[in-house]
């Protein structure tokens, strides 16, 4: 047995799903069955080829639910029963070994140039009345700066951005409140 998986799964991984060391990080009880004992003990006996590229999870999916296993998975674009899937899950974790500049610029080769990501008009809204306010999002950011870099933005940018502009108004919410 590979002495890094032996660790994960009866060392850090008891630890973490239980009453062990990761207890502050984690507050919900793990149900998963993979840590039930005598499934774990058999899977971990069955060979790593077997079980490589998530083999044995796509079979375990098709057996269980054949509508399951081809839905697309959002991680590599794929149904989980793709025959492709295992060619594209080397391939990315293949990139994601490639230091970043390499990995941006291969991003760009394959993909182009990234499309900013367009709000919802809603929300676009709320954020200019927030950064309108000198009392508000606004007496701590340039309106005119923020809207340049929305033009910008990914999703997750976005997201992370927004995020922080709802934070600020529930904090004044709070001061005023409490």
């Amino acid at each position: 047995m590979q002495k890094a998986i032996h660790f994960r799964g009866y060392e850090r991984g008891q630890n973490w799903v239980y009453s062990g060391e990761e207890r502050a990080r984690f507050f919900l009880w793990q149900s998963t069955p993979h840590y039930f004992f005598p499934i774990f003990e058999k899977s971990m006996r069955i060979p790593d080829h077997l079980k490589a590229n998530d083999a044995l999870c796509v079979e375990f999916m098709r057996c269980l639910s054949p509508e399951w296993a081809a839905v697309r998975e959002a991680n590599y674009g794929l149904p989980l029963s793709s025959r492709l899937r295992p060619l594209k899950m080397k391939l990315k974790h293949f990139a994601l070994d490639l230091p970043l500049p390499l990995r941006e610029s291969l991003r760009f080769l394959l993909k182009g140039k990234r499309r900013p990501y367009v709000p919802p008009a809603e929300v676009l809204a709320h954020l200019r009345d927030r950064l309108k306010s000198s009392d508000a999002l606004g007496s701590i950011m340039c309106a005119d700066a923020v809207f340049r870099r929305l033009e910008k933005m990914s999703r997750y940018e976005f997201e992370n951005f927004y995020t922080l502009a709802i934070l600020e108004r529930l904090s004044k919410q709070r001061r005023f409140d409490g």
